[in-house]
């Protein structure tokens, strides 16, 4: 087994809580260093239960997450991503890789491959709309769907490497937009059918199994009937931008 969770079998260790989009979760590590590289989000708790501790094993079978001289903190940094990730499945939250800001009091995702250009899209947006934008995430929100159907983006301490992000942040998802390079700026929302398969490749669940496919799929059809999405061609300039804060403002401000 590579994932474990309950009491402890050896010696006693530390553990840690973790709360994301209001749900907890409790880390014992396996490296003492990493519980540094999480700062602020974990607090010490008196609990002699875990949720999440790592294998050696499982931490090993993401080394592709790193290259392959990274101290261990880092690379159980990485590989707890993914199996915190998988744990809030059933929960109806995960994980996804883009970058996520607080603006018009709603939430807002910018999410594409890596290297299409999510980061300059939010220095784009920090310079055009200053400091009426506050950077929830600038790389692996948490995204979930509350029993109320009402879908929200929230701080996760897996920042990127730009550390963009703040603490505590959780916030109604007002839309979604799909990044691809070109070679104009252009925008068109999205149907759903058109918008599934981009985002599913986004989910950082990286399913090992049936169940945990059939739980993205579900969570991933939540998000499509309440959030709209659209897709962003762009020449990642300041027009791209402007382009899309307009077109953001006119949905948010049309009548419902």
């Amino acid at each position: 087994m590579l994932l474990y969770k309950g009491g402890f079998t050896q010696m006693e260790e530390k553990v840690y809580s973790l709360n994301l989009d209001g749900y907890t979760l409790r880390y014992s590590f396996l490296v003492p260093k990493t519980r540094r590289i999480f700062g602020n989000y974990l607090t010490e708790c008196n609990d002699t239960e875990y949720d999440i501790r790592l294998s050696r094993d499982f931490m090993e079978e993401f080394r592709w997450l790193v290259t392959e001289d990274t101290a261990d903190e880092y690379l159980e940094y990485h590989a707890l991503m993914i199996a915190t990730a998988r744990f809030l499945l059933p929960a109806d939250r995960t994980l996804i890789h883009g970058v996520s800001f607080l603006w018009k009091d709603m939430a807002w995702l910018i999410t594409a491959p890596s290297g299409s250009g999510k980061t300059t899209q939010l220095k784009n947006w920090q310079e055009i709309v200053g400091d009426d934008m506050t950077v929830i995430n600038g790389d692996k929100p948490v995204i979930s769907c509350r029993d109320e159907g009402i879908v929200y983006m929230s701080s996760s301490p897996w920042m990127g490497k730009e550390w963009y992000g703040n603490c505590n942040i959780s916030a109604k998802l007002g839309g979604i937009i799909l990044l691809e390079q070109g070679d104009h700026n252009e925008i068109k929302r999205l149907c759903s059918k058109d918008a599934v398969l981009p985002l599913f490749l986004e989910l950082l669940s990286y399913p090992d199994n049936t169940d945990q496919i059939h739980m993205m799929g579900r969570l991933l059809g939540r998000i499509l009937e309440h959030t709209p999405v659209w897709k962003l061609t762009n020449l990642g300039n300041l027009d791209s931008t402007e382009l899309t804060k307009e077109t953001i403002l006119k949905y948010v401000e049309a009548p419902r």
